[in-house]
């Protein structure tokens, strides 16, 4: 787990991975296992549980941001860029609460996905 969050928090690519984390090959079939399996949104909605249970969340009031990305290696789950049709692009939004908290229900979504993709 420890080799998956420090890909996530520094955007290292799987194979740039210190070696002390393990070969990021099996890093990267753990986090599409898990990803697949459920377990980072379980884990996101424990922490939002216990974040609100301890600090409190404002649900009054939230606020939603979106931005289109680049994504070159997207394949079938990218659709056209508004910004250039001519590139494949991936929408990413979120939506947080008065404080900032991003709300677990508001993951960045693919462009054609479902929730539950």
């Amino acid at each position: 787990m420890e080799g998956i969050l420090y890909v996530l928090k520094t955007g290292t690519p799987w194979r740039a991975t210190p070696r002390c984390f393990g070969p990021g090959t099996t890093l990267h079939d753990r986090f599409q296992e898990w990803a697949k399996a459920g377990v980072f949104d379980r884990l996101w909605e424990r922490c939002r549980l216990v974040y609100d249970e301890k600090v409190g969340i404002p649900w009054t009031w939230q606020s939603m941001d979106g931005a289109m990305t680049k994504a070159r290696l997207g394949g079938g789950a990218t659709g056209p860029n508004p910004a250039d049709r001519a590139k494949s692009g991936t929408k990413r939004s979120l939506l947080t609460d008065g404080a900032g908290t991003p709300s677990p229900s508001w993951w960045p979504r693919r462009i054609g996905t479902t929730a539950s993709s």
